[in-house]
């Protein structure tokens, strides 16, 4: 006799319907039905609480060796696929976990980039500096003065050195700095050195720097930077800054050669 020909053999002893049996041992009244039906088998826990319930003995229920090696190979099967699944479940998790770390990480990046990108648009660079002297050495020739006034050759191109302070992040892109001065003409602005000076937000770089400038008519007194725009990029976009100008105009005189 087949499992399901015993259950419902012992069930029907008992004088009992499937919904009661199955409320009695905690099962479900479909799973009595499926079993008697013969499309399925109980686990391991199913059968000793059926052996309890109707006090047979486990070969009571199994009346053939066939059922009962099906019986091992289900519970078996069950457990592996339990096994599987439960580790897919964690790999899963893992994943998940993984995946929702990079993303918080990416986006508190992202959003700090922004703020950093947001404050540095704010900050300004400053000209600290305005010289016809040579930062670094007096070897090269100075340009002569004449009763407190700088004498400029009004054929000639001059140089003038100055000085930049500004946030070293701004420079870790692209960058051109443009000075005009007010009546002279201006080319070829070369950066001689930069360096890192420690300040309360960070780092700042100086720039030490100088253009060549002509004057373009002999009645200009004073030698005065009127504008210095920075062009740089932050994040692969373009930004002009206009430069704070924290430096007193020279006083020049303008002679021509004899």
């Amino acid at each position: 006799m087949e499992f399901r020909d015993r259950l419902k053999s012992l069930r029907k002893e008992k004088g009992i319907t499937q919904e009661a049996l199955g409320n009695d041992i905690h099962i479900s009244r479909s799973a009595i039905a499926k079993w008697e039906a013969g499309l399925g088998l109980p686990n391991e826990d199913s059968i000793i609480a059926l052996c309890q319930y109707f006090s047979v003995e486990r070969c009571d229920l199994f009346g053939d060796t066939q059922t009962e090696e099906l019986l091992v190979k289900k519970n078996v099967k069950i457990k592996h696929h339990k096994r599987v699944i439960a580790i897919l479940i964690s790999a899963l998790v893992i994943v998940i976990a993984i995946f929702s770390s990079l993303q918080i990480y990416n986006t508190i990046q992202i959003r700090s980039k922004q703020q950093e990108t947001a404050l540095l648009k704010t900050f300004v660079p400053t000209i600290t500096k305005l010289s016809f002297d040579h930062p670094y050495t007096n070897i090269e020739e100075t340009v002569p003065m004449e009763e407190g006034h700088y004498v400029l050759n009004f054929e000639k191109w001059t140089k003038v050195y100055f000085e930049i302070e500004a946030d070293d992040r701004l420079f870790q892109n692209w960058y051109t700095f443009h000075p005009q001065f007010e009546n002279f003409d201006n080319m070829y602005l070369n950066i001689l050195s930069s360096r890192w000076i420690e300040c309360d937000n960070g780092f700042m770089r100086r720039f030490s720097c100088f253009v060549y400038i002509r004057p373009q008519n002999e009645n200009i007194t004073t030698l005065k930077l009127s504008n210095f725009i920075l062009f740089h990029t932050l994040e692969g976009v373009g930004y002009e800054k206009e430069c704070a100008i924290n430096v007193e105009p020279l006083p020049i005189a303008i002679k021509r050669n004899r």
